[in-house]
């Protein structure tokens, strides 16, 4: 499955990338995250309750944040276990694009 998306953010790109690196901002921004523990540098223990159809499981497992190039773009890999529902596994692409003063892409 392939999800694309955008948003535009009325703040700078600086603003942006400081945002999405605050562990309780981060969190509010992955769907269905329910906790984001740091348990290294831009590594997470992270909950995740999923639904897939009729089918609803809360992953445990691990997220972490590499390709870092502030403050433009980063990339989040997510791995984890659902009991009964198996294995989920995960990534982003997370890039912020300047589009003027005070708006980010």
């Amino acid at each position: 499955m392939q999800l694309n998306g955008q948003e535009t953010l009325p703040v700078t790109q600086a603003q942006a990338w400081e945002a999405l690196n605050d562990t309780e901002l981060l969190k509010a921004a992955i769907t269905g995250c329910e906790s984001l523990t740091p348990i290294g540098e831009h590594e997470y223990e992270a909950l995740l309750a999923v639904a897939v159809g009729p089918l609803k499981a809360k992953f445990k497992g691990r997220l972490k944040l590499s390709e870092l190039n502030p403050p433009r773009s980063y990339q989040i890999a997510f791995e984890g276990q659902g009991g009964a529902a198996g294995h989920g596994k995960g990534e982003a692409k997370v890039w912020l694009e300047v589009l003027g003063p005070q708006q980010t892409q």
